[in-house]
């Protein structure tokens, strides 16, 4: 999965935004999906690092008995966020990767503009 979101403030703002908002982002998307899907899936075990302007993330989407790891990375530039992220292709099963795109895409923008 590739995203790229244009921005216009300070590259440190961005990071910090990112900091303070990418956690509830991610524990609030099996809400986000299940307002689309019927599935009630759970997050486990973030994991977050930067390096530079790169922050490298990872976690765990779960559904009974599966457990889907989705990692990947948020490269902060001058006018532009790339997020570029590893969905297992089983998750596809139970969500479309197009509707996680959308939802990521709609609230990072609502982040971004607060």
């Amino acid at each position: 999965m590739h995203l790229v979101l244009t921005h216009n403030k300070k590259i440190a703002e961005i990071i910090a935004i990112i900091n303070q908002e990418l956690d509830k982002l991610i524990i609030n998307l099996p809400n986000l999906i299940k307002q689309n899907t019927a599935y009630n899936l759970k997050v486990k075990k973030i994991i977050k690092s930067w390096l530079d302007q790169t922050l490298i993330f990872s976690f765990t989407l779960s559904l009974n008995v599966f457990n889907f790891k989705i990692k990947g990375n948020i490269r902060i530039e001058d006018d532009q966020i790339v997020l570029d992220g590893k969905l297992p292709k089983e998750l596809n099963f139970f969500v479309q990767e197009e509707i996680i795109k959308e939802l990521i895409l709609n609230n990072f923008f609502l982040i971004l503009n607060k």
